[in-house]
């Protein structure tokens, strides 16, 4: 037993860039909580302080370690820290939010047994408006159940849980299977979780956990920029091609569907001109709706057959404008 003994229980890994303003909230939230566990942090090629804000953690003598490098990109900058990781598990950050102080006193009172174990996540408008992701995940639904069972109860989830936070990772599962960030530009998150659930064969859920997702205005990439929905297709592309078992596949063309939906609204922003260039490959993915499982995307195909692909697609992005005012004003 005590060969396998590994006595850091968690690698937080978050990446830095430009994040000056925020990122001692960030690093606060995770330094007050690091016996037994360890931070890495990456400057990915800082040119504001966050460079020396890193060091000055560092310098704490706290189990925090910075690699400088040049830019690379976020998931560059996630891979090279995984690589640096010893802990048995590892625990991704964005550098301009943060999670409870009590993280891991409250995951160490608990026995975990899972390569994937998904945890809360809210989403913080201003200084005083929380908002849950609504990704509908339970533990009761994901902990100790079959494969096939939690599969099909994520492609029923109302938001598909792509993002690299809100999950806790065990380090030997993603070496033992080569999982890594994808090094293109464009929805690389949903493509290494796609990579998780493929290979994953235990799940659970770390109810007192909760991971905070600040809403920045301007922070985050416009939805009126074509390479957003050349991603989206892209991202399309490969899954679509790609040589998977025949029972992920019906998972896989679930989440696709949820995929294809999130695209609508970004061809919708784009003047019409730009659209055009995309309405022979949005056409050619329409089928992915007919996959979806939850009402929303059920919803949407519904529009696209009512309006068709281009008038749902700007229905859609309409929708999405005033949706994220009305937060952004609370």
């Amino acid at each position: 037993m005590e060969a396998n003994y590994n006595p850091i229980k968690i690698s937080f890994v978050i990446p830095v860039y430009n994040a000056q303003k925020y990122l001692q909230d960030c690093l606060d939230s995770v330094v007050c909580q690091l016996e037994g566990n360890e931070l890495i942090l990456v400057n990915d090629g800082s040119t504001d302080s966050s460079g020396e804000i890193c060091d000055t953690y560092a310098a704490s003598g706290k189990a925090v370690s910075v690699l400088h490098i040049e830019n690379h990109g976020v998931a560059y900058a996630r891979n090279l820290g995984v690589s640096q990781a010893v802990g048995e598990y590892i625990v991704f950050l964005d550098a301009d939010d943060y999670i409870n102080k009590d993280f891991c006193a409250c995951f160490e009172k608990q026995t975990f047994d899972a390569d994937l174990i998904f945890y809360p996540i809210r989403k913080q408008y201003g200084e005083k408006t929380f908002v849950p992701m609504g990704d509908g995940l339970r533990k009761d639904r994901l902990a100790k159940q079959p494969v096939e069972v939690v599969l099909d109860f994520i492609a029923r989830c109302p938001k598909f849980p792509a993002s690299p936070w809100g999950k806790i990772i065990r380090r030997d599962f993603l070496n033992r299977n080569q999982i890594s960030f994808p090094l293109y530009v464009g929805h690389e998150d949903y493509d290494w979780t796609y990579m998780l659930l493929q290979h994953c064969q235990s799940f659970d859920f770390f109810e007192s956990g909760m991971y905070t997702y600040r809403q920045i205005i301007g922070s985050r990439s416009s939805m009126q920029n074509p390479k957003n929905v050349q991603a989206h297709i892209e991202l399309m592309e490969r899954w679509v091609q790609m040589v998977v078992s025949a029972d992920f596949r019906v998972h896989l063309n679930a989440y696709l569907a949820y995929q294809y939906s999130m695209a609508l609204p970004f061809w919708g922003s784009l003047p019409a001109k730009q659209r055009k260039e995309y309405r022979v490959e949005m056409k050619r993915f329409r089928h992915l709706l007919d996959f979806g499982k939850t009402k929303k995307i059920k919803l949407v195909g519904c529009a696209v057959s009512l309006l068709g692909i281009e008038n749902a697609a700007c229905l859609l992005y309409r929708y999405v404008c005033m949706r994220n005012k009305r937060l952004e004003l609370q």
